[in-house]
């Protein structure tokens, strides 16, 4: 459920890190969840989303159709129609990018993958797991190329917008939701929401850390 607190925050001060109940999502510029649809400016009393998570993966054994995620990113743009296909820089943001990816093993091995935490990203950036707002994506497929069959991912979504500074307290800051699905072709399919290891309310903010 997503906290909706209007009129209750008694104020707050960021270069303290001193806020009253409820401040983080009664005060502008701070990061809500409709944020981008009414200019920042907190009108919508609505708690943002987390930004990275864990989540499991199962490529074989009983799910054989594998595991794919299903991710909504916010583009923290208050975005009109554009030409379709998308293409970069066709909207503004995309594709996005994120701040850090790490696959590990069941023995916690891991593989980290990076890409330059700005959206677009620069030309030739491949490794983009959820480059649009919404998409559905295969883990082990193309866009997210896993070398084990069996694992956990990490993933920090935070990134920036190029030329979008918003919100002014962390432009880094980047709501999302992720939700793995694990499948097995023609028998049965289960989708479990990933684990939610911050959010994007100041403070504390979203982490910035990839380990």
């Amino acid at each position: 459920h997503i906290e909706a607190a209007p009129g209750t925050g008694t104020g707050g001060n960021p270069s303290t890190g001193t806020y009253g109940p409820d401040a983080r999502i009664n005060t502008a510029n701070q990061y809500t969840f409709y944020g981008r649809y009414v200019g920042w400016t907190a009108v919508d009393d609505r708690e943002p989303l987390a930004s990275t998570f864990a989540t499991r993966f199962l490529n074989g054994g009983p799910f054989s159709a594998g595991t794919s995620l299903l991710c909504w990113r916010d583009s923290k743009t208050n975005q009109h129609p554009f030409v379709c296909p998308a293409t970069t820089g066709r909207p503004p943001w995309f594709p996005l990018s994120q701040e850090g990816v790490i696959i590990f093993d069941e023995q916690e091995h891991p593989v980290t993958q990076t890409a330059p935490p700005v959206s677009p990203p620069p030309p030739g950036t491949i490794f983009l797991i959820c480059p649009a707002e919404t998409q559905r994506v295969q883990v082990g497929g193309a866009s997210l190329p896993v070398p084990f069959n069996f694992g956990w991912l990490y993933l920090d979504l935070n990134t920036v917008i190029a030329g979008n500074p918003n919100p002014s307290t962390d432009p880094d800051d980047a709501q999302a939701w992720v939700v793995s699905t694990y499948s097995a072709n023609g028998r049965f399919s289960v989708g479990i929401d990933a684990i939610r290891l911050d959010s994007v309310c100041f403070p504390p903010g979203a982490q910035h850390f990839v380990p």
